[in-house]
């Protein structure tokens, strides 16, 4: 059976083979929406961010990819909105630091308008592990778009956040119906001992921050 026994509604990632070990070197942890306003208009942020920041530290020494997305939401004028984000805001600097790339987009889904499927294609990662605050916003637009593209996705339900605890419950659930039509759900113990990664270690030690992170705004994405 595939590594994460424990995921649901089946063991994560689908396509591994029964004596497969889960291999960090196809897998890339994509932090979306970790900025100052959806910290604002998320409930119980600030513990998931601390979460995400050991989850990234961990897998990137495993050796998975990390990926940092902001998101912006531009007020509409018949369709107004309580999220409102600067397009230029900055991810928190934790999360940055541990990023191998730093993608800002336009969109509350992080592949609209964004090299964010070209930089996971050229990292060679086909299994995403979804983290982040906006858990039935941000998170979930950019898991589905994954889904479509063909990744191979788990959410960690420890690691988001969502704007209501209530309407992120059918989210969580709207992912695992149909026997799991975009992806599974799983937790972030579970996922780094798959993985082996080491436990989150003391600040100071482990990896350094990344010193080839590149950091992508939509006005650098090329235009058909």
């Amino acid at each position: 059976m595939p590594p994460l026994q424990r995921s649901d509604p089946y063991p994560w990632p689908w396509d591994a083979a029964a004596d497969e070990p889960l291999d960090a070197t196809r897998v890339a942890l994509v932090c979306v929406a970790v900025q100052p306003s959806f910290t604002a208009a998320t409930v119980g942020a600030e513990a998931v961010t601390v979460t995400i920041g050991l989850a990234a530290r961990a897998l990137r020494q495993a050796g998975a990819a990390v990926v940092c997305v902001t998101v912006g939401a531009r007020p509409h004028p018949i369709r107004p909105s309580a999220l409102r984000t600067d397009l230029a805001e900055a991810p928190d600097p934790l999360i940055a630091a541990y990023s191998d790339v730093v993608i800002a987009t336009v969109g509350l889904d992080g592949f609209y308008a964004s090299p964010l499927e070209f930089r996971l294609r050229a990292f060679g990662r086909d299994r995403l592990v979804l983290c982040g605050l906006g858990a039935e916003t941000a998170v979930d637009s950019t898991l589905r778009s994954a889904n479509d593209r063909g990744f191979e996705c788990l959410t960690l339900v420890d690691a988001v956040a969502p704007h209501s605890p209530e309407v992120a419950a059918h989210t969580h659930s709207s992912i695992t119906m149909s026997g799991g039509i975009f992806g599974a759900i799983g937790t972030t113990a579970d996922l780094l001992g798959a993985i082996g990664a080491a436990p989150p270690l003391p600040d100071g030690a482990g990896p350094a921050p990344s010193a080839h992170r590149l950091t992508v705004t939509p006005q650098e994405v090329p235009t058909p």
